[in-house]
């Protein structure tokens, strides 16, 4: 969602990441998100990084990217094999 939004506006996907409908959790699984979808840009940062180890603890962070991982996996079968919704 991020990417396409960067693509229209730089500043809403900004004013996304800064506003208060988002929890401090929230907030680090959005960047989370969009730095391991975005791997072959630069990844996830260790700025990133740092921030959810000290708010989630190291195995919730694990869990966490593994269920973006592996939503990423499922989505690029779906566009790979051309599957549509039933």
């Amino acid at each position: 969602m991020f990417r396409f939004l960067r693509r229209i506006s730089p500043t809403l996907t900004l004013l996304l990441y800064e506003t208060d409908l988002y929890s401090e959790e929230e907030k680090i699984i959005l960047a989370m998100t969009e730095e391991i979808t975005l791997i072959n840009q630069k990844g996830l940062t260790d700025e990133t990084y740092e921030k959810a180890i000290v708010v989630f603890e190291a195995n919730k962070v694990t869990e966490i990217s593994m269920a973006i991982i592996t939503i990423n996996a499922w989505n690029r079968i779906g566009v790979s094999t051309q599957m549509k919704p039933i």
